[in-house]
């Protein structure tokens, strides 16, 4: 289990100590598919019901309300509390039992990842062959090689906004969260797993980006154990790390495990 996630979900004011009989737990995270069906056992325990529904769009369609919720578990639930997921997102998608929401949202960050080694490929073979780039945009968005993360993530680059409101380190995660259920089931992954290679490359040789590790430090108090397990989670660079100590004076002999 992520330490982020069992540490909101577990202990003494952990969100499972608040469930009770008629509580409906909705969890929006994207996380491990099988620990979510796990925490759905604690859950009914206590007598509550809970129902998965990652959120999937990214962040323009978030902007013009346009996110969709992929929703597992009791379809009875599902049904029970899908009108208010209507008014809240702009399509709503039941999956079946607990755990397979999490399964496609996975897998669609995957495929972005794809897209977006692709679309940078395409955009450098059409520059150094003198095609306009704006017309280069146009006729692909216009063709059969057109896709959402084509339409949204091609102006980026040619506007020269690299911000992407989702950081590597999350993108990553997501990626090993795919690559999990790959092996589970034996799935070979050539492209997807060449895709995950070259992002935590790009990881590797960056870092993630250390506003996340003082957030992360602001929420559980700058204890070492948690910035251990966030470290070997997400994967950070050293050097921000490096960087992190000098700011909060920590000692790199807690990071070595990274």
């Amino acid at each position: 289990m992520p330490p982020h996630v069992k540490a909101v979900f577990e202990g003494d004011t952990g969100l499972l100590s608040g469930i009770s009989d008629g509580k409906i737990w909705i969890d929006h995270s994207t996380t491990d598919y099988e620990q979510t069906v796990a925490m759905n056992d604690l859950v009914k325990l206590k007598g509550g019901r809970m129902l998965e529904a990652p959120v999937t769009g990214g962040l323009e369609a978030l902007k013009k309300g346009q996110m969709t919720v992929f929703m597992a578990g009791e379809k009875s639930l599902a049904e029970q509390v899908q009108p208010m997921l209507e008014d809240i997102y702009c399509n709503v998608i039941y999956t079946g039992v607990m755990g397979t929401a999490l399964v496609p949202k996975v897998l669609s960050n995957m495929l972005t990842c794809v897209h977006n080694l692709a679309m940078g490929e395409v955009f450098m073979i059409a520059k150094k062959s003198g095609v306009d780039m704006k017309t280069c945009f146009d006729c692909i968005r216009a063709s059969a090689g057109n896709s959402f993360v084509f339409e949204t993530g091609g102006p980026m680059l040619m506007q020269g906004t690299y911000d992407p409101s989702f950081s590597i380190a999350l993108q990553c995660k997501d990626n090993r969260l795919g690559y999990q259920i790959a092996t589970k089931h034996r799935v070979p992954m050539e492209i997807l797993g060449h895709a995950m290679q070259t992002y935590n490359r790009a990881m590797y040789k960056y870092g993630c980006s250390l506003v996340y590790l003082e957030q992360y430090c602001v929420k559980y108090g700058c204890s070492l154990v948690y910035l251990e397990q966030y470290c070997i989670t997400y994967g950070c660079f050293l050097v921000y790390l490096e960087q992190y100590c000098i700011k909060y004076g920590c000692s790199l002999v807690y990071f070595g495990q990274c």
